[in-house]
C-alpha cells in the first residue's frame, strides 16, 4: 500500500508498507527499545545465502571474514507461507512500518541491482540507510575474474564490490514468494545496538505505524492494545489475522480501520520521483 507522494527537505518521497514477522515473545522488547533483531546471513534458515561462485581469485573469500547485516522485511502481510516461516507457525506477530523512499537509484558496481534511499526526519542524520530488492534466481552462474580486472586494482575493486553486493541480495527463487526487501546495515551504523550478545537496529523505529497479531496467537487482542497505548508508539494500530473467506490467504483486519493489503512491489519499482 503506498501513500500520497510528499516533499520533505526538498527531497521527492513516496512511503510505502512493509513488513516485519517475529515471536510473540519479542513484541515487548520492540515496543520498549524500537529495536528489531538483525540477520546475520550465516545464521539464516537458508544455507545457500551469501555465497559466491568466482573462479580465479581465492583471496576473495576472505570477504567471509566481514559478514554482512541486513534487516530482513516482506512487501507481504497475507501470505500464509510468510506466517507460518517467520511468525512462529501464525503464533507470533508481525510489525508493520510505513517507510518514505527515495526512487531507485542505480548501484554504482552493478545497474540491475535494485535500492532505494530510505528518508530520514532527522536533519543531522549522517549517511543515508539504503532498501535493497531482493532479487531470486534459479542457476548459480560461475563468474571468471579476468587477468584484466585482477592487475588493476580499481577494476578489481568494483568487481569484488559488484559480487559482494549481489551476494547479499540474491537468494534461490524458491524463496520468492517472500517478496522480500533488505536494509544493509553497516557494522559501523550508528542504529547498529548490541544487547545481551545480540545484534538489533533500531533506525526504523520512527516508521513504525502498527501491529498485527497471528492468527494462533493466543495473546488477547485488548492486551496488546494496552501494551502499545502505554509505550512509545501509543498512536500504533493493532490488527489481527484471519482466514479469508474466499482466498487462500490471511485477512488483516485492524480494528475499526480498513483490511490492510500488501504492497505491490510493480509499485515500488516504479516509483520514479521525476514523475512529480
Amino acid at each position: 500500500m503506498s501513500e500520497p507522494q510528499q516533499e520533505q527537505k526538498s527531497i521527492k518521497y513516496k512511503t510505502f508498507r512493509f513488513f516485519y514477522y517475529m515471536k510473540r515473545e519479542h513484541l515487548e522488547y520492540f515496543l520498549q527499545t524500537g529495536n528489531v533483531k538483525v540477520t546475520q546471513l550465516s545464521r539464516s534458515n537458508d544455507p545457500l545465502e551469501f555465497l559466491f561462485n568466482i573462479k580465479g581469485d581465492d583471496a576473495f573469500y576472505s570477504w567471509y571474514h566481514n559478514e554482512p547485516l541486513v534487516l530482513c522485511l516482506s512487501t507481504r502481510v497475507t501470505s500464509p507461507s510468510l506466517w507460518g516461516h517467520y511468525a512462529d507457525s501464525h503464533k507470533g506477530v508481525c510489525l508493520v512500518f510505513d517507510i518514505p523512499l527515495e526512487s531507485s537509484v542505480s548501484d554504482s558496481y552493478d545497474k540491475t541491482i535494485r535500492k532505494y534511499g530510505i528518508i530520514a526526519s532527522n536533519a543531522n542524520d549522517i549517511g543515508k540507510s539504503y532498501l535493497y530488492q531482493v532479487k531470486y534466481v534459479e542457476d548459480r552462474h560461475v563468474i571468471q575474474l579476468t587477468d584484466d580486472i585482477n592487475n588493476e586494482p580499481e577494476k578489481r575493486l568494483n568487481f569484488l564490490c559488484k559480487q559482494y553486493i549481489n551476494a547479499i541480495i540474491t537468494k534461490s527463487k524458491d524463496w520468492e514468494f517472500e517478496n522480500e526487501f533488505r536494509v544493509y546495515i553497516s557494522d559501523h551504523s550508528s542504529d547498529l545496538v548490541c544487547d545481551n550478545r545480540l545484534l538489533f537496529y533500531s533506525g526504523l523505529k520512527e516508521y513504525f505505524s502498527g501491529v498485527v497479531i497471528g492468527l494462533n496467537c493466543d495473546v488477547p487482542d485488548a492486551y496488546v492494545e494496552k501494551l502499545v497505548r502505554e509505550s512509545q508508539f501509543s498512536t500504533a494500530f493493532v490488527a489481527r489475522a484471519s482466514i479469508h473467506p474466499q482466498k487462500y490467504q490471511m485477512q488483516i483486519c485492524p480494528f475499526n480501520k480498513k483490511d490492510i493489503e500488501d504492497t505491490r512491489v510493480k509499485d515500488i519499482e516504479a516509483w520514479k520521483s521525476e514523475d512529480i
